[in-house]
């Protein structure tokens, strides 16, 4: 039996908590921007490829990630409506 002492924090809490350490954590990114030298760095052909690659694969993944949901979402409409797939 639980003692009327012990409270239950549900979601809210965890959910203000985790609101709050986002906060914190944009704060700090924003700062640590802010706070940042000109580093006059060499990037060569190497790392302006990289880059390139690096998003092509993110628009890749985004593609098949929309198509994977909005597959699913028809399944589960047509069940919902009880109609078969053509």
């Amino acid at each position: 039996m639980v003692s009327a002492a012990v409270k239950f924090h549900g979601p809210p809490l965890i959910l203000e908590r985790t609101l709050e350490a986002i906060t914190r954590s944009f704060a700090f990114f924003v700062a640590f921007l802010a706070s940042a030298l000109p580093a006059y760095a060499y990037l060569d052909p190497v790392t302006g490829s990289l880059v390139v690659q690096g998003l092509i694969a993110l628009i890749a993944g985004a593609l098949a990630g929309v198509k994977s949901v909005r597959a699913r979402l028809l399944v589960l409409i047509y069940a919902l409506l009880g109609r078969k797939r053509k």
